[in-house]
């Protein structure tokens, strides 16, 4: 509960220190999507969309601010029925999406310290680290990204919208940091297609004019 304060920002020392904030023509070009907050708050199962960091737009919040969230917590006795026992352990799984700039292993260490400070007397605590993965911020003026627009254009009939995106891709960043390479990430899903969900879907729609649009992409870079 004391990783965050009552805005909803993390309480960490240092967290937001490289957090590079989007450009205002990206958030004026974000403020022009069809995006139905309402309709988004129903489709999680929520009346509002009350949580998260206080003083930005649901976008931004989405696409270009860091978070802290608790993915899951085990301890005690949860099988059916009563039981006056204390527990002997518990654990609870944290993630935290980073965003532009900031440094995966310098955020691991803040949590492990945040954790080893928290921990009251009597008490011992460890931290597992499961994956570490740098942020990726695209350029979006680039001649590969020119190129992925052109034939998203050609396959779909429309235009781009330039959004930052909260999935992880860690591939991406390697390939732009090591190769030298410039990334593009061109998307093909719907909102209702319940990613990682048991009812999980891909349009087969999408499917075909995604084949179109790798095909152009590929033409498209030939010619750059």
């Amino acid at each position: 509960a004391a990783m965050h304060d009552a805005a909803g920002r993390v309480t960490r020392r240092g967290y937001y220190d490289n957090v590079l904030p989007p450009a205002e023509s990206e958030r004026d070009a974000w403020a022009k999507l069809p995006f139905d907050e309402a309709g988004y708050a129903a489709s999680l199962g929520v009346d509002t969309l009350a949580g998260g960091e206080k003083g930005y737009s649901v976008l931004e919040r989405l696409w270009a601010r860091p978070t802290l969230d608790c993915n899951g917590i085990v301890g005690g006795f949860t099988a059916p029925g009563a039981k006056t026992i204390i527990p002997a352990e518990a654990s609870a799984k944290v993630s935290m999406r980073l965003v532009a700039e900031q440094d995966p292993e310098r955020v691991a260490a803040a949590l492990e310290r945040f954790v080893a400070d928290h921990t009251p007397d009597g008490f011992t605590a460890t931290v597992k680290r499961h994956a570490l993965a740098r942020p990726l911020l695209l350029t979006t003026d680039s001649p590969a990204m020119e190129a992925a627009r052109a034939a998203l254009k050609e396959a779909f009939g429309g235009e781009s919208a330039m959004i930052r995106c909260g999935a992880s891709v860690p591939v991406a960043e390697l390939i732009q940091r090591l190769l030298g390479i410039e990334a593009v990430l061109m998307g093909f899903g719907l909102p209702d297609d319940n990613l990682h969900a048991p009812n999980e879907k891909f349009d087969l729609s999408q499917f075909y004019s995604g084949a179109v649009a790798a095909a152009a992409f590929m033409h498209n870079l030939r010619r750059r």
